[in-house]
């Protein structure tokens, strides 16, 4: 017996030897301080919610619509059927079921892939196929009302609208450098072995491990990049009340960095995305200065996935006004929930149609800006309406502003005529109906401008 021993030690030792040599690095897998089993993948509640896959508990079950009961619940006793969040739903340690690979695998891949998955993950073709097998099939999440294919809160719409994006097609989306050490970019383990670029990539963005630290030492993306915001420590625990947070120091929905940390590091004045977004926001903390305060740790951990609308919890992040799985070059706010002038909330992934940008403002400075800005009076003189005896000065509700057929201002001596006397053309074309003016607004709003008579037209008063 001590012999056969000596021969696993000797066997073991031996192949640790010789997968630095085959290019494999098993610290590439690992999940920092036991992140996976507080995650989505591995069954942990992430916004408030367990994720359970078609009744066989929390956590990734790779038994999905329809390979459910051809593969993972037949009577081949070769298929097997592994628990619900089981690194196994991923990795396959024996390689097939009854001697042939089980789905994701669908042929076409160069060879065995170095960690065991079910499907390669190596070339462009294919970047995102392993995910999507899973993402694109799994059946409704506790009965959320989203179709396959959709997150819970639809924040992520699809393989389609994913493909369409620009963070699929741009050859600027890359993991956060192709050069240097990655370890010192993000708080993650070595990724030196994916293709070079790694354009298109899900793991871009998250990890299907997670990342978890120590303690509050340790803890990751204490700040942005240009050290003015990100999450403090503190606000990255169960006890701060952070709503995204399960577990202690673990980075919610398993992206790879803290909110915009993870943008910030692409959109800043040296990253790939050449766009200095970063640099725009900053400007904000100039004497007169102007911009969303995104970096504001004091309103750090206060976005969730699963927020109501319009805004009632005054914050500001980046996935307010951008949604990466859907957004262009040229909508910049594609696939966003949003509020129209009517007040009624809007989803482009239940049909509607996208969103014009003014909507998206009307999240927050609409019917709930008395919630959000209450605290705030940079504009003293701007009140809610007209009648500042019964309303405080501070910000006012746009949207009732912009809306042409608000009651909101009739509330003096000369508001008797029912409607918005005067408004922005911002919703719909302004009144004061001129050939110049039509013309500025003809495209945007269809307008006929072929005479000053049909350009005036829209004059009420």
């Amino acid at each position: 017996m001590r012999f056969y021993r000596s021969i696993v030690t000797i066997l073991v030792s031996a192949l640790l030897l010789v997968i630095p040599s085959l290019g494999w690095d098993l610290r590439s897998a690992n999940a920092p301080n036991a992140a996976f089993p507080y995650t989505k993948h591995g069954g942990g509640i992430t916004d408030g919610v367990t994720p359970y896959d078609i009744g066989n508990g929390p956590g990734v079950d790779r038994a999905v619509n329809p390979d459910y009961s051809i593969y993972y619940n037949s009577q081949n006793p070769e298929a097997g059927k592994y628990k619900s969040g089981e690194c196994t739903q991923c990795h396959e340690p024996h390689a097939s079921f009854g001697g042939s690979e089980a789905p994701p695998s669908t042929g076409g891949d160069a060879g065995p892939d170095p960690y065991l998955a079910f499907k390669e993950y190596g070339t462009y073709t294919n970047y995102s196929n392993l995910c999507w097998y899973c993402h694109e099939n799994f059946s409704n999440i506790n009965n959320s009302g989203s179709p396959p294919g959709m997150g819970r809160w639809r924040f992520y719409q699809g393989k389609t609208a994913y493909m369409a994006s620009s963070h699929y097609n741009s050859p600027n989306f890359y993991w956060p450098g192709t050069t240097g050490d990655p370890k010192a970019i993000w708080p993650r383990q070595d990724r030196a072995f994916l293709p070079p670029g790694n354009t298109g990539s899900c793991l871009n963005c998250h990890t299907p491990h997670g990342i978890k630290s120590a303690d509050a030492a340790t803890a990751f993306d204490t700040t942005s990049p240009d050290g003015s915001g990100g999450v403090p420590a503190s606000m990255q625990t169960v006890a701060s009340g952070n709503p995204s947070v399960n577990a202690d120091y673990l980075i919610p929905r398993q992206l790879i960095a803290w909110e915009e940390t993870l943008c910030e590091n692409c959109h800043d004045a040296s990253g790939p995305a050449r766009t200095d977004i970063q640099g725009e926001i900053n400007k904000r903390a100039f004497a007169g200065g102007s911009g969303h305060p995104v970096d504001d740790t004091t309103l750090a951990g206060r976005h969730v996935a699963s927020e109501s609308l319009p805004i009632t919890t005054k914050h500001v992040e980046c996935y307010d006004c951008h949604n990466p799985h859907a957004v262009k070059s040229t909508n910049r706010v594609e696939g966003m929930k949003y509020v129209n002038v009517s007040g009624t909330v809007q989803d482009p992934a239940t049909g509607a149609r996208q969103p014009y940008i003014y909507e998206v403002c009307f999240k927050c400075h609409g019917n709930s800006y008395n919630q959000v800005f209450a605290a705030d009076t940079p504009f003293p003189d701007v009140a809610t309406n007209r009648d500042e005896t019964t309303f405080p000065k501070h910000f006012s509700n746009k949207r009732k502003e912009f809306d042409p057929n608000s009651h909101q201002y009739a509330n003096y001596p000369a508001g008797d005529m029912g409607y918005n006397t005067s408004f922005h053309p911002v919703a719909a074309p302004g009144r004061n109906g001129t050939m110049n003016l039509c013309m500025q607004l003809q495209n945007a709003f269809g307008l006929d401008c072929s005479t000053a008579a049909a350009a005036t037209a829209l004059c009420r008063h």
